[in-house]
């Protein structure tokens, strides 16, 4: 059929909408990367008995990622880690200070400053 031309040419979009369509798919998957970071470091945080999640709204969020990073750095003091606490989470210190009684190890700590490098990159490359 294609030699006697009863064929249709497929559909093939301009350069300008295949390349804009590469580039939705990439930021499409590097979203998805992100949301599997995301779910890993909470995992991370659940295995250790750390219940960050369950008083913050956003793990991402700002108190979330500063007290991320203060771990990381190797501070694991609830009391210390509480002080970092931003806007409307300053009212909900005794809660936070409960959620981040867990047990704090090296290879936790390792874990998640190579979840959390992750994550940094990944939003710069979003």
């Amino acid at each position: 059929m294609l030699h006697y031309g009863l064929l249709k040419g497929s559909f093939i979009p301009p350069p300008p909408i295949r390349e804009l369509r590469d580039l939705s798919r990439r930021r499409t998957h590097l979203q998805g990367d992100r949301n599997r970071v995301i779910n890993r470091i909470q995992r991370l945080l659940e295995t250790a008995n750390i219940k960050l999640g369950s008083v913050v709204s956003d793990i991402t969020g700002k108190t979330a990622s500063l007290i991320l990073a203060e771990i990381c750095r190797g501070n694991c003091e609830p009391e210390e880690l509480v002080k970092l606490a931003q806007a409307i989470l300053k009212n909900k210190r005794a809660e936070l200070i409960g959620s981040l009684k867990g047990f704090y190890s090296e290879h936790f700590r390792w874990l998640l400053i190579e979840a959390v490098q992750d994550l940094a990159h990944l939003d710069r490359k979003l």
